[in-house]
């Protein structure tokens, strides 16, 4: 197999050779979504929209070069789970504890895999934006059902006390 020449772009495209991990590549990947909570509280949501339009936009170009000679949407390009996996936390509103970032981690992975409609059309289509656009959507239906849970459960805290874990 003919190895990538542009270290920057294998470098963003497999997150620091993340996707280069042999099972599932793509979970590990999605934890990379994850690094942003490591700043502080009320940071991450200004920081995640501003990552995730600066790494949208640089990816496409990568991708799409990458795909060149690793073929359509292959295992090791995990930018886009990254990406997928920080638009919860892109919504100010989101609560962030332990219990919510393993929820929102687990759900994204579910719509990720499973690939509910719409996320399969898009997943259907060939090219580097449809590669991103599907994490995207994925990331964007774990919001809004995360965003949903957490209303119930600040309109009452025994909405979800018996799965709290903090």
């Amino acid at each position: 197999m003919t190895k990538y020449k542009n270290i920057t772009e294998e470098l963003l495209v497999t997150f620091f050779y993340v996707g280069k991990i042999k099972y599932a590549p793509g979970t590990f990947g999605s934890m990379g979504g994850l690094l942003i909570l490591f700043l502080p509280e009320y940071l991450i949501w200004q920081a995640a929209v501003i990552l995730l339009v600066l790494l949208f936009g640089i990816s496409i170009n990568p991708i799409k070069r990458y795909e060149i000679l690793k073929g359509n949407d292959h295992s090791s390009i995990v930018i886009d789970e990254v990406i997928g996996m920080m638009i919860p936390f892109a919504n100010p509103f989101i609560i962030i504890s332990p219990f919510w970032v393993i929820s929102a981690f687990i759900l994204f992975r579910i719509f990720d895999i499973l690939k509910p409609y719409p996320i399969n059309k898009l997943n259907e289509k060939k090219g580097a934006i449809f590669v991103l656009l599907d994490d995207v959507l994925a990331g964007v239906f774990t919001m809004v059902i995360l965003q949903l849970l957490q209303l119930g459960y600040r309109i009452s805290p025994f909405f979800l006390t018996f799965f709290e874990i903090i």
